[in-house]
């Protein structure tokens, strides 16, 4: 059969021909349902190009502006759930926060967090460019794009010609090099005309066709802020389901449809707004300047108004319609501390809540975004056929920094030449014919063998104490494998290696640049009184490091009553009312954990960033007390035998906080509701720390270790 421009024509007439000879019943109604679907739809994802004039295949990437994941529900979009039928998708997508348009745009472009590329919201304060809040859809000044976008990097690594429309950042990046192509916004173009455009680039003799074509459309988004009910959404999903059809239509009529790999991406979701607050009715905005928005954020600007000032009339709301944060205290999931550009006040709303300076700035929208990224209403798609990619495949839930490292391995280029926020790897199941990854674990070295020990208070550990527990440890070395919890995520010299390993039976120590402990408890280890008993594997590391009147050594290993416990490695200097108000309660919540699974794997950890520039302290040159507290959980339906890992790797259920080292929380939520604001990805420690754990693959297999790092928690267990 003839494949290509004339295919789909003889196909449609053929079926004409069925149709009028008057076949009947189901029969009919079959063939009328095949004949009404496009031809593009019955090809598979995955064959390859056979054009002499098309090099290597073309990549298409589509944005739809606020399609949210939940409107697949609706059933209106046949076409564009036909591209995950015969080629990929993914369960849902979620945004970086805030999930902003011209965040998340620029986000897919650099593969970069918002705080890293620097466009974190749509109106930005830096001093350094402008003395006033800039409107980045609208300045002409230059340098608020960060980061170099997909199309610089695959012109300047391949040389390639690409294409832009309407994409955040086409225009005014500052790499030197922009696309070939790059209309002008043009506010009257209709979803039609945008689909036209990127049908013409396509149909462009090969010396001069782009091989990166970018396009931006702007619905859904513009009807959901302003719609009046959920009814005026389903026409316009109607329309973009249209033209996602017109445009493979079209695609197979230039013969192209084994050709293109088309992606179709959107930024965020949508939610109703319900709540307003307006600064001006709580607090004197004299000398601040506001950036309003569902993330509301307030610049200091150089006055001398303290935080209490400012935030003084909105602590302790209890989070149900706004939380506010300084960039110090922000969680670490969001990424968004690094940059002055973030401001020094932020106010995250609570979905359904958006802030604004005063009630003259309100633009009434019915409809908005920006919220934490997590939340179902926030969520958003992704579809993807052609060459490249392997059909059939259901992606679970990723985060949409992985674009740039997606893009770029269709591209053909290498995407580790290109340093962003991605994780190589973790979405290997989606192409075709997957790039070789290359790992190693850089293996912690033992800290020392441990053969004596030495008490660090005489009055409760006897010599014969100390001696039996010494024995202990020792025969436990001929039992435990010598594999850390963690490897090192980066080569180091061998002279300056930042941790080291100390096995204790079931407990390990990682000490240097960061303290990481790490356990297995049962509900028979903790619970008891803390063993009064104090150790160390060298006299030195008895003396304690020095303490203020705020602060307490305390030990960061839950197991209780077993003289393991008490050395002193474990404990590190906190503020005492840290402990009272954030640690007892995570222990308490971790004490539910072990009752409730009956195993659980604790890794807790101190963090060094001062400076929540997301990279840890120099050593060197740090305070003694640490920025953060970290713990990682995991537990397993089935141990394997030597309680180490689950049986099926893949159901190991991991779990993960980043607590800030504070004294209190503003805000006055109940610990449940601060853990959740404070869970993270493994990932997020293993950046602020060094480490890289599940770092096993004979325990743990790499593609799915990437998994259980990546993972975003949801929910508490």
């Amino acid at each position: 059969e003839e494949e290509g421009g004339g295919g789909e024509r003889g196909r449609l007439n053929k079926c004409s021909v069925v149709v009028g000879m008057g076949v009947l019943g189901g029969l009919l109604a079959l063939l009328l349902s095949i004949c009404s679907s496009s031809a593009w739809q019955q090809r598979p994802s995955g064959i390859q190009c056979g054009r002499n004039d098309v090099r290597e295949p073309i990549l298409v990437v589509v944005s739809m502006d606020g399609f949210a994941s939940r409107y697949l529900d609706l059933g209106v979009t046949p076409n564009i759930e036909a591209l995950g039928r015969s080629g990929a998708r993914a369960e849902h997508i979620y945004s970086s926060y805030p999930s902003r348009t011209f965040v998340n745009h620029y986000t897919m472009a650099t593969g970069l967090w918002a705080e890293s590329h620097g466009i974190v919201d749509n109106n930005i304060l830096d001093r350094s460019i402008s003395d006033s809040l800039e409107d980045i859809a609208k300045t002409k000044k230059r340098g608020f794009f960060k980061g170099e976008p997909i199309w610089s990097a695959y012109k300047r690594q391949r040389g390639g010609i690409t294409a832009c429309l309407n994409w955040l950042g086409c225009g005014t990046n500052e790499t030197g090099y922009l696309p070939d192509f790059s209309p002008s916004y043009n506010g009257s173009a209709t979803t039609e005309d945008r689909i036209d455009q990127v049908l013409s680039w396509l149909g462009m003799p090969a010396h001069s066709r782009p091989n990166l074509i970018m396009a931006y459309l702007g619905e859904p988004d513009n009807t959901g802020h302003f719609r009046k009910n959920e009814d005026e959404i389903p026409p316009i999903l109607r329309a973009n389901d249209a033209a996602i059809d017109r445009l493979m239509r079209g695609v197979d009529g230039l013969g192209l449809i084994d050709c293109v790999n088309l992606l179709l991406v959107s930024d965020h979701g949508m939610t109703d707004v319900t709540t307003r607050i307006y600064w001006d009715e709580h607090i004197s905005l004299d000398g601040l300047i506001p950036a309003y928005g569902v993330v509301g954020r307030i610049y200091r600007n150089g006055t001398a108004r303290s935080h209490q000032s400012v935030t003084g009339p909105f602590e302790c709301s209890k989070g149900s319609q706004y939380r506010v944060y300084s960039r110090m205290t922000m969680p670490v999931k969001y990424h968004y501390s690094s940059s002055a550009r973030i401001g020094d006040f932020i106010f995250e709303g609570q979905p359904g809540t958006t802030l604004y300076a005063t009630k003259s700035d309100d633009w009434m929208m019915t409809g908005d975004h920006g919220y934490d990224p997590v939340h179902p209403s926030m969520r958003t798609i992704f579809f993807a056929r052609g060459p490249g990619i392997h059909p059939g495949t259901i992606l679970p839930p990723f985060q949409n920094v992985e674009y740039f490292n997606i893009f770029a391995e269709l591209l053909g280029m290498r995407p580790e030449f290109h340093p962003n926020n991605g994780t190589l790897g973790i979405v290997d199941e989606l192409f075709s014919r997957p790039l070789p990854r290359v790992t190693t674990a850089i293996i912690i070295p033992s800290c020392s063998t441990v053969r004596e020990l030495h008490p660090c208070n005489r009055d409760t550990c006897s010599n014969e104490r100390i001696i039996g527990l010494a024995n202990r440890v020792f025969e436990c070395s001929k039992l435990f494998p010598l594999s850390s919890i963690a490897a090192l995520s980066s080569p180091y010299h061998p002279l300056s290696i930042p941790f080291c390993s100390l096995r204790l039976c079931d407990l390990e120590i990682l000490a240097g640049r960061s303290t990481v402990v790490s356990e297995f408890l049962t509900p028979e280890k903790i619970g008891g009184g803390r063993s009064p008993c104090t150790y160390e594997t060298n006299k030195p590391f008895c003396l304690p490091p020095p303490l203020n009147q705020s602060t307490t050594l305390t030990n960061l290993l839950m197991t209780s009553s077993d003289d393991l416990s008490g050395i002193l490695r474990a404990q590190v200097p906190l503020l005492s009312t840290f402990v009272d108000t954030f640690l007892t309660p995570l222990n308490d919540l971790t004490a539910r954990y072990v009752h409730k699974y009956r195993r659980v794997a604790v890794i807790t950890g101190t963090i060094y960033d001062s400076n929540s520039d997301g990279r840890a302290d120099d050593p060197s040159n740090r305070e003694p007390s640490p920025s953060h507290i970290f713990r990682i959980f995991f537990t397993c339906p089935e141990w394997t035998a030597d309680g180490l890992g689950c049986f099926n790797p893949s159901e190991t259920r991991p779990l993960t906080f980043i607590l800030p080292h504070i004294e209190k929380d503003i805000n006055c939520l109940t610990f449940d509701d601060y853990a959740f604001a404070h869970s993270a990805r493994v990932r997020d420690v293993e950046e602020l720390t060094g480490l890289r754990f599940f770092a096993d693959s004979n325990v743990v297999p790499h593609e799915i270790a990437l998994k259980i790092r990546s993972y975003l928690p949801q929910k508490l267990w």
